[in-house]
């Protein structure tokens, strides 16, 4: 399947060919890219494909594409936002894509491209920006969001959005999610998966500092101090977990998270 997917060099810049095409799964990558293949296996990579193009002229053009499946539109995310730049200028091409002097990312669906251009600088322009657009086309009209990236994006910069696959804020009693930062640096986050408010209480809430529970229309409000992060406010609700990182002299916008929280209900 993913070799369907590489363009032909000439479509991406005159003369170039593919020399080399490799194939390798989530044992093997590390044949590759060694100790960089940890990051791709934590977000659950599936399968990996590199093509190398050249115009025979000694190495001088090279265009190097990186295909990576994953096994969902969030985990190709996850992939995607921990290589591409948070100020990078994001394009509208499949679910976003960043174009640079000599690299390139693309999240589609679930799949993930990274490529990497070397010779002149029209060359890596051009040939950067075509394969990627093929790569897109190739792939054809990309999906809608996952809906909790799509709700956090209404509060957050979406260049400060990270996917952590295993725990929230690096705290095993927290599930995976998503966190981002407001304009203001304000940082905010959400759960990925639905998790019940006493579990939550009963492992989060016992490893915080002058923890304070308190409940009002239909939800729970958990506020202390992270060991580690600081001040910490979340705010669970309807199976749903949104929270922020504030300031000691700022206390949490509860109103805020409480949207937060609705907006993972609306499509």
């Amino acid at each position: 399947e993913l070799r369907s997917r590489f363009p032909d060099g000439a479509s991406v810049h005159p003369g170039l060919t593919m020399q080399s095409f490799d194939l390798y799964d989530a044992d093997t990558l590390w044949e590759r890219i060694n100790g960089e293949a940890e990051i791709h296996r934590s977000y659950g990579l599936v399968e990996a494909a590199y093509g190398l193009y050249s115009d025979g002229s000694g190495g001088d053009r090279t265009l190097q594409i990186a295909l990576f499946k994953m096994p969902d539109s969030l985990s190709a995310f996850g992939l995607y936002s921990s290589y591409r730049p948070r100020d990078g200028g994001e394009k509208s091409i499949g679910n976003g894509a960043v174009v640079e002097d000599f690299q390139a990312f693309l999240w589609h669906g679930p799949f993930f491209a990274a490529l990497e251009a070397f010779g002149p600088p029209d060359f890596t322009a051009s040939s950067l920006a075509a394969g990627v657009g093929a790569i897109a086309s190739s792939l054809g009209a990309p999906p809608p969001p996952p809906p909790s990236l799509a709700a956090i994006s209404r509060f957050v910069e979406r260049g400060t959005i990270l996917y952590r696959p295993d725990h929230l804020l690096g705290r095993e009693a927290l599930p995976p999610g998503l966190e981002g930062q407001t304009s203001a640096g304000t940082v905010m986050f959400i759960a990925t998966e639905e998790t019940g408010t006493e579990k939550i209480l009963s492992s989060y809430g016992e490893t915080i500092e002058n923890a304070v529970v308190t409940r009002d229309r239909g939800s729970t409000l958990l506020r202390g101090g992270d060991p580690d992060r600081g001040p910490v406010a979340i705010l669970l609700g309807g199976n749903h977990l949104a929270g922020t990182l504030h300031s000691e002299n700022s206390p949490p916008d509860v109103e805020e998270l409480r949207k937060l929280l609705q907006a993972l209900d609306t499509p």
